[in-house]
């Protein structure tokens, strides 16, 4: 979405734009977003994105995982990086007990997700407490208390205040952060939420060039908010002078 928004704005401007995804299809990571339960309206960013490139006759070149040597052949004005370092890989379960490590909403909607999926026994666990300290804003904790509701009503197992401790013979060993209570959870399947690394290679390869104007947006600055790779890409397509 941030390279998206901005060669949009970029278009509409009257700059020349040229957009590479090294998969077949744009969106990034909304086609991970789309995938929980209740959320697959994030497939209408991906289509209006279609559409406007399209409308506006952006010049799209997928399937194709370029190079920084191919970028700086095309003598670019400005080049912005978002790209993003996305696990996508259909994960499909079944008659499986799957423990997701990380609660926050991301890890909620994952458990979710496979625990749609019909008969697994699934679980969350997070050293955080329910509500975890740095959660300020307000749309949010709203989102998050939704998530959670839907995880009850499902039977998702929640298990916050727990660390995870060790994996032996098909059981993840927890315990409680407040009394120490150590817990045995059965796991066919672990299934990490704890967060992921930016990946800006291209940007440091395209950096190092020497290359007078190059940016990075979305993803590629670290993994967050979908409306705030919306807000880099839209930023960067006004500001370009």
């Amino acid at each position: 979405p941030a390279g998206m928004e901005d060669a949009v704005t970029l278009k509409q401007r009257g700059f020349d734009v040229v957009v590479f995804d090294k998969r077949d299809e744009i969106g990034g990571n909304l086609h991970v977003a789309k995938k929980p339960p209740f959320k697959g309206k994030f497939e209408w960013a991906i289509d209006y994105y279609k559409s406007m490139a399209k409308k506006l006759n952006i010049t799209m070149k997928l399937g194709k995982e370029v190079t920084a040597q191919e970028v700086l052949a095309l003598k670019p004005y400005s080049i912005l990086v978002a790209t993003g370092d996305v696990l996508a890989n259909d994960m499909q379960f079944a008659n499986k007990k799957v423990v997701v490590i990380g609660g926050g909403i991301t890890g909620l909607e994952t458990a979710l997700y496979i625990n749609r999926q019909g008969t697994n026994q699934v679980s969350v666990v997070d050293m955080l407490p329910e509500w975890p300290v740095d959660m300020l804003d307000m749309r949010y904790q709203n989102e998050a208390l939704l998530e959670v509701r839907h995880c009850n009503d499902q039977g998702v197992a929640l298990f916050y205040n727990n660390k995870v401790v060790k994996f032996a013979d098909g059981k993840l060993f927890i315990e409680s952060t407040k009394d120490g209570e150590v817990k045995e959870l059965p796991a066919d399947v672990i299934v990490l939420s704890v967060g992921v690394k930016p990946n800006d290679a291209l940007w440091q390869e395209l950096l190092a060039s020497g290359h007078p104007s190059v940016w990075k947006a979305g993803d590629a600055i670290a993994t967050g908010k979908i409306n705030k790779a919306v807000l880099h890409g839209s930023k960067f397509g006004y500001s370009l002078n």
